[in-house]
């Protein structure tokens, strides 16, 4: 009796591990799949934002009003790596509500040439983010927008590091908030980057943006494009940016073009160095 027991215990332990097993390799399976759908995983021909993660809503944003009180759901400590982005119709890799965000080794190109603003690659709602290491080329500029770069609308403590711009329509970057109803873009870094040939305008600020520190990066533009250097604007009554500063930029541009600064006193330049026939002269830089 105990030789049958015996046998019937060490068939149901081998059941349970064989179960244990298929249940575990079920499972790095899985985790394999969704780690290789944000890593490392070539995307071609859509008609949307190729890689876009937005939630529903959970926390009441800040700088709230009774027309703007939205509820977020917040996700944590998201990466996104090594991801190829091409032929997409909209934004290449959009990314919104995350705090603790890495955006880093990414190539994005020939997006957003859908009809609407959208650009290469962008954070949204977010804090503590950091996009590095990435190339975007050849975004499109058809409603709006276009650039390779932008970190738009309620972002806080953002670097854009060691990225490289080129050959897009809507320029380098854009900083951005909506000043309706208490948007805010604050404590942003954009340093390290080379910006070649970008079209239309390198640096696009718009809206209440604060504390942007603008330095260490290298801009180049060839002789016969129209490419603006920087430009500043209203988004919202009275909301433009402040407290902007360029500096120890290397500036190399040969494009015909102009600065225009909605309110030059808020936007400052220090210890960059020009080159090229474009107009730098309109910059309020001591020695240009």
């Amino acid at each position: 009796m105990l030789g049958i027991f015996g046998m019937l215990l060490a068939v149901l332990g081998a059941f349970l591990l064989i179960s244990v097993v298929g249940a575990l390799i079920m499972t790095l399976i899985g985790v394999a799949y969704q780690r290789k759908k944000l890593d490392k995983e070539p995307v071609v021909t859509v008609d949307a934002s190729v890689i876009s993660k937005r939630e529903k809503p959970i926390y009441r944003r800040e700088n709230s009003s009774a027309k703007n009180n939205m509820i977020v759901r917040i996700i944590y400590y998201a990466t996104f790596r090594n991801n190829f982005v091409s032929h997409c119709a909209s934004d290449g890799i959009f990314i919104s509500a995350v705090k603790g965000l890495l955006i880093e080794s990414n190539t994005v190109t020939d997006t957003s040439y859908a009809e609407g603003a959208y650009a290469g690659i962008w954070p949204h709602y977010s804090s503590n983010v950091v996009m590095q290491y990435n190339e975007a080329y050849d975004v499109k500029l058809v409603g709006g927008d276009g650039q390779g770069y932008d970190v738009d609308i309620d972002c806080v403590n953002t670097k854009v590091q060691y990225n490289y711009s080129h050959d897009n329509e809507g320029g380098f970057i854009l900083l951005c908030t909506d000043g309706t109803n208490g948007g805010y873009n604050k404590d942003i870094s954009v340093r390290y980057n080379i910006s070649q040939n970008d079209k239309s305008q390198i640096f696009t600020l718009s809206g209440p943006i604060s504390d942007v520190k603008i330095y260490n990066n290298t801009v180049y533009t060839k002789a016969g494009l129209k490419t603006n250097l920087v430009g500043s604007y209203d988004w919202g009554t009275a909301a433009s940016p402040k407290n902007v500063r360029f500096t120890n930029n290397i500036f190399n541009m040969n494009s015909t073009g102009w600065c225009s600064l909605i309110i030059p006193s808020r936007i400052t330049f220090d210890t960059n160095l020009f080159y090229g026939t474009y107009g730098f002269a309109q910059l309020f830089q001591s020695g240009v």
